[in-house]
C-alpha cells in the first residue's frame, strides 16, 4: 500500500491592519467547530507579527480536505473580540475568500484539498470596526 507522506502547509497571511498582537491560525478537518472553536480545529498556531503579512507553517500535516481560519488577535486576549453589537473588532480571514460577508461561510465553502509536500494558502484579513 502506498502513503503520501505529510508534508507542510503555509498559511500566507496578508492584509494586516497593525502588528499589534498575535495572529492565530487553525487547521479544520471537518465542519464540526469550524470556524467558531479553535479548540475542534486538527492543529492551531500562535505566530508573532513583525511585518504586514505573516507566513504561518504547520509541518507533517497528512494529506486530506481542511479548511483555515485565522484571527488578528489585537489585543492578545487569546480569543475574538467583539464590540458591543457583537461585531468582531479583530480581523478575520478564511481559506477560499477574498472578502466576508455578514455570515461566515461553513467548511464546504472553505475547504481545500491539501496533497502533500509544500502547498501555500493565502489568507486575507477583514476588519468590520
Amino acid at each position: 500500500m502506498h502513503t503520501t507522506p505529510a508534508g507542510t502547509l503555509v498559511v500566507d497571511v496578508t492584509g494586516l491592519r497593525s502588528l499589534k498582537g498575535h495572529v492565530l491560525a487553525a487547521v479544520y478537518a471537518s465542519a464540526m467547530g469550524f470556524p467558531h472553536d479553535p479548540t475542534l480545529a486538527l492543529r492551531r498556531q500562535v505566530e508573532v507579527i513583525d511585518q504586514d503579512h505573516v507566513e504561518v507553517f504547520f509541518d507533517g500535516l497528512p494529506p486530506g480536505r481542511y479548511a483555515v481560519t485565522v484571527l488578528h488577535d489585537e489585543d492578545d486576549d487569546g480569543e475574538l473580540s467583539t464590540n458591543i453589537l457583537g461585531i468582531p473588532t479583530d480581523g478575520l480571514g478564511m481559506s477560499n475568500f477574498s472578502t466576508l460577508a455578514f455570515r461566515r461561510p461553513g467548511f464546504d465553502a472553505a475547504c481545500f484539498d491539501f496533497t502533500g509536500g509544500e502547498a501555500h494558502v493565502p489568507v486575507h484579513m477583514h476588519y468590520m470596526s
